[in-house]
């Protein structure tokens, strides 16, 4: 088995700004997100049978055109999850067409309402939502991402979607 989630994935910089937006934020408060690991989550598929993987990788079905993203504002969510707003009308879109592609192999998708986000931290508890400068993140891949402890961080890139 492999637990499975389509992802976009940002730069190694634009992780770096986001980590520093997080550690400005919010100091010491909360268990923040490691800086390798900052992402948006598009479609989780959670627990996926390793023979499926080639199927599940396998998106020419999938329209993808780069598009960019507004970032922010701050806000905390139950049990002092923080987070930062994804705003963008195509990753709405993409997420769709994800979640098209994953139901017709058979595979169940998430029942609650797609919220694209960035996680900052956990446990902040009383933190409250601070004013952020929105920030532009230009989006030209995607990925499909297992959850897989190594050193290079709590996930691994499966396959990279570039736009054409």
């Amino acid at each position: 088995m492999a637990r499975l989630f389509f992802a976009i994935w940002p730069t190694p910089e634009e992780q770096r700004q986001l980590a520093q937006c997080a550690k400005a934020l919010l100091g010491d408060k909360g268990r923040q997100v490691a800086e390798r690991d900052i992402h948006i989550t598009l479609n989780f598929l959670g627990e996926v049978r390793k023979e499926l993987l080639p199927a599940v990788a396998d998106l020419r079905v999938v329209p993808f055109e780069p598009f960019t993203i507004e970032i922010g504002p701050m806000d905390v969510w139950k049990r002092g999850l923080v987070v930062l707003d994804a705003k963008s009308a195509e990753l709405a879109v993409l997420h769709r067409a994800l979640d098209d592609h994953v139901r017709a192999l058979g595979l169940p998708t998430e029942d609650r309402e797609f919220r694209p986000h960035i996680t900052l931290a956990r446990n902040a508890e009383g933190i409250k939502p601070a004013p952020i400068a929105p920030i532009e993140w230009k989006v030209d891949s995607f990925c499909l991402m297992q959850s897989a402890r190594t050193d290079a961080g709590s996930y691994q890139v499966v396959r990279r979607y570039p736009s054409p």
